[in-house]
């Protein structure tokens, strides 16, 4: 039996960037048919689309990405929804499908407007003789300012957003190692948008955003423990200037409250106790339902020895998800048998 890594997907996610498109589609597929496609997380067919695509298999790739958007808005983040009517937009457009990508492109607009769907929908146009038509400017959002203010520990950043009641089906948002992105649909067609280079670089997998009533708050795991001289790049100059000036040979630090670190306010805070106040409202965070348990499976997952996770993937696997065991030696000897509740009774299917 493969290793349950091979079904990761940080496992895919590395084949995509190397551009393997044949090993993609197959390590999908595999996970697929291996977790249920109703069970895994819709990004395995999403990649399998690319995959598709790539390989100018467009037909197949639009398959994935009409069962993917047909998805309940629970189950599909903001961000995917988004790229995966780009990708279908893409797909209809090599198909010589036109109308149908430009309904796409309009689709997209009411989320997020990206210079690539102007070029796309114009290129529809003038597939269509319609040169001198230009892309649906009445659907492309107007942006509009609010407040935002920052504050920093020794390990993270935290941007707060003073915008209230936003809906999680109306925020867009992505990281990367230098660079933040934060979309928010309002109404009457309006939009707020953080668009930044950092100072410094962040882990973006341990970073994320949080809606909460009053504002919306964003978490940037430092990549690199210590003070930011400021929250954005100054593309003007060189950023390792503004590093050194918080060395700690520098005598103004050294007089400094070590736990007090520059902010965009003009007063100093003790943010240790702010990250310690963070610290506990994560832990003490109690999500429900399907959230609640695959929280409960990650944590076990994620802290498991590599012989652990084979003989979670395994029993999981084998007894329809009716055990999960992290003995390897137990589980490794035979298949693992259902295990129905008390109260149920397990019958093969032609019984």
């Amino acid at each position: 039996m493969a290793d349950c890594s091979d079904y990761s997907i940080d496992t895919v996610k590395r084949l995509v960037e190397q551009k393997k498109w044949e090993q993609v589609i197959d390590k999908c597929n595999e996970a697929l048919l291996a977790i249920g496609e109703d069970m895994a997380d819709p990004k395995y067919r999403f990649y399998r689309a690319k995959g598709n695509y790539e390989t100018e298999d467009h037909t197949e790739s639009l398959t994935d990405l009409r069962a993917i958007l047909e998805l309940e808005k629970s189950k599909i983040s903001v961000t995917l929804r988004f790229d995966c009517l780009v990708m279908k937009a893409e797909c209809l457009y090599s198909l010589e499908e036109y109308e149908s990508c430009k309904q796409t492109v309009k689709t997209a607009f009411t989320q997020r407007s990206e210079p690539s769907l102007y070029q796309l929908i114009n290129k529809c146009n003038a597939k269509l003789g319609l040169s001198g038509e230009t892309a649906p400017v009445a659907d492309v959002t107007q942006k509009k300012s609010f407040r935002h203010e920052w504050y920093q520990n020794d390990a993270i950043i935290v941007i707060s957003i003073l915008i209230k009641k936003v809906d999680k089906e109306d925020l867009t948002y992505q990281f990367k190692e230098r660079h933040l992105l934060v979309d928010i649909k309002l109404p009457d067609n309006q939009s707020f948008v953080l668009n930044m280079e950092l100072f410094g670089k962040i882990l973006f997998t341990e970073s994320r955003v949080t809606i909460l009533p009053t504002k919306i708050e964003v978490r940037l795991k430092k990549a690199t423990p210590g003070p930011w001289g400021k929250l954005e790049r100054d593309k003007s100059s060189d950023t390792t200037s503004n590093i050194q000036s918080f060395c700690p040979d520098d005598p103004f630090i050294r007089q400094q409250d070590p736990q007090k670190f520059p902010t965009s306010s003009k007063t100093f805070k003790d943010w240790d106790k702010l990250a310690a106040d963070v610290a506990k409202e994560e832990a003490e965070e109690k999500p429900e339902g399907d959230e609640a348990l695959n929280k409960f499976f990650q944590q076990i997952y994620g802290k498991g020895s590599d012989e652990q996770k084979k003989a979670m993937m395994k029993s999981f696997q084998e007894s329809g998800g009716t055990v999960l065991s992290t003995n390897w030696d137990e589980v490794a000897k035979d298949k693992v048998e259902m295990k129905p509740p008390d109260s149920m009774e397990f019958k093969k299917y032609d019984q």
